[in-house]
């Protein structure tokens, strides 16, 4: 494993337990990311402002959630591959996931949408979009 494999795959877990511990289902199912969805509305205006958890340490938090996202849908889609440039030009959000199938995604910079735009950027829709198409 990688050593970006293991920080998304830690982050991921982290992730996980965490929100498993306030209450939201995280199990890496599709269905889990409802409830990211939900976690994500219920500290966001909808319009970037963040509060609760999200308040502190709010990149590296996005870039679980993208995490989280990326490895829900690696593990619908048969598996998949995470790549990043390190060039040193915002490696966190340019972080892709490879999928199997030759499908590119950038699910850190999914997560950065969700928050900062607001539910038109789903998690959820994403996963399902991506992983039944």
């Amino acid at each position: 494993m990688s050593d970006l494999e293991h920080d998304i795959h830690d982050a991921s877990v982290w992730l996980a337990k965490a929100l498993t511990e306030s209450g939201y289902l995280a199990d890496f199912s599709l269905e889990s990311l409802r409830e990211l969805d939900r976690f994500v509305e219920e500290h966001t205006d909808g319009h970037g402002a963040v509060s609760g958890p999200l308040a502190t340490d709010t990149g590296p938090r996005l870039w679980a959630i993208g995490a989280y996202t990326g490895e829900v849908i690696r593990r619908r889609c048969g598996g998949g591959t995470w790549w990043t440039e390190d060039d040193g030009t915002t490696p966190e959000i340019g972080t892709e996931l490879r999928l199997s199938s030759g499908t590119v995604l950038w699910p850190m910079a999914r997560a950065v949408a969700r928050v900062r735009q607001g539910s038109e950027h789903s998690l959820f829709g994403y996963g399902a979009v991506i992983s039944d198409g």
